[in-house]
């Protein structure tokens, strides 16, 4: 072997050698950063959900009453005698109930045999 073939060799191991720890530094690199970055994300999530129990809190009914209550003002919570209760007949009451009313549908007879549940069921005392 000629000594300049082996320059060459130890050359180019050489320069093989550099690009492989230049590659590992930079995915340490980006490993630090992505981590920094985490860090830095979590810290924000933890402050928006400090800021949202505030907002919540501050918009909250006591804390609204409180504050408009406090000022000079002439506004006050409604007594009993300012409430009214009006009766209404059986028939009418039962137009106005907006409720939705659940339509019986027929089960699946394989959804029932493949569930892991039994459904609780209510029957009238006689």
């Amino acid at each position: 072997m000629k000594l300049s073939r082996f320059i060459y060799s130890v050359i180019f191991i050489t320069i093989i050698c550099i690009i492989y720890v230049q590659l590992q530094i930079q995915i340490f690199e980006l490993a630090y950063n992505g981590k920094k970055r985490e860090a830095t994300f979590k810290e924000l999530l933890d402050r928006r959900a400090v800021m949202m129990y505030n907002i919540n809190k501050l918009e909250s009914a006591h804390n609204i009453g409180t504050s408009l209550l406090s000022r000079d003002s002439n506004l006050v919570f409604t007594d009993k005698t300012q409430i009214v209760k009006l009766d209404l007949p059986i028939q009418l009451a039962g137009i106005l109930n907006t409720e939705p009313k659940l339509e019986n549908k027929r089960p699946n007879w394989l959804s029932n045999f493949f569930s892991l549940k039994s459904e609780a069921q209510a029957k009238p005392i006689k």
